[in-house]
């Protein structure tokens, strides 16, 4: 008994190629039975395989990897408004654009906003780590073509003993944000958010 077979499997172009190396026979004479393995092994990997390869491939075709659509960029504008009779205090509304063309299933918008407080926010959810402050959608993602806004008050200080400053650093997703679109006097004073 002298004989070993090696079985390799590459990759080609066009696929793969299987080689069958064997060394040795087992019996003798040794010249038939090195011409019945030879004829045996022909057929198998000549003719056999590649026919069950090919019937394999009939009833599963390759499918297509799925379409990866990458999320959309979304835009954002703040204004801000300096409360006349508010003691001081800052109006900030954050208006976030979805241009498309897919829906967002979420957005996040962060600013620093010192050690001021924030008060009276509506229209978004937030949490608050030191100095930033983070708003999130109140319900639900955002509509290809679609905006959302949300409002909230940094408040003056004590008696109109100073006033309130615009947030910095503002960011949607990660990117940065507009310049504020705007300032302005809001006349209709404390309460009013525009």
């Amino acid at each position: 008994l002298d004989t070993s077979v090696v079985w390799e499997l590459a990759e080609t172009a066009g696929g793969c190629r299987v080689r069958v190396v064997q060394s040795g026979f087992i019996g003798a004479p040794v010249t038939p039975r090195q011409r019945k393995l030879r004829a045996a092994y022909a057929q198998r990997f000549g003719e056999d395989l590649p026919a069950l390869l090919a019937r394999m491939g009939d009833h599963d075709p390759p499918r297509p990897a799925p379409a990866v659509t990458a999320p959309p960029a979304l835009t954002a504008e703040v204004t801000t408004a300096r409360r006349l009779l508010g003691l001081g205090g800052r109006c900030v509304t954050v208006t976030v654009h979805n241009p498309g063309p897919a829906d967002a299933a979420t957005w996040q918008v962060t600013m620093d906003v010192g050690n001021q407080r924030v008060t009276g926010v509506a229209g978004a959810a937030y949490t608050r780590h030191g100095s930033t402050v983070t708003f999130t959608p109140a319900s639900g993602g955002l509509a290809a073509g679609a905006s959302v806004r949300f409002r909230f008050q940094i408040p003056g200080g004590l008696l109109g003993l100073g006033s309130a400053s615009d947030p910095t650093g503002c960011m949607i997703d990660g990117q940065p944000v507009r310049p504020p679109a705007g300032k302005r006097d809001d006349p209709a004073g404390p309460g009013a958010l525009e």
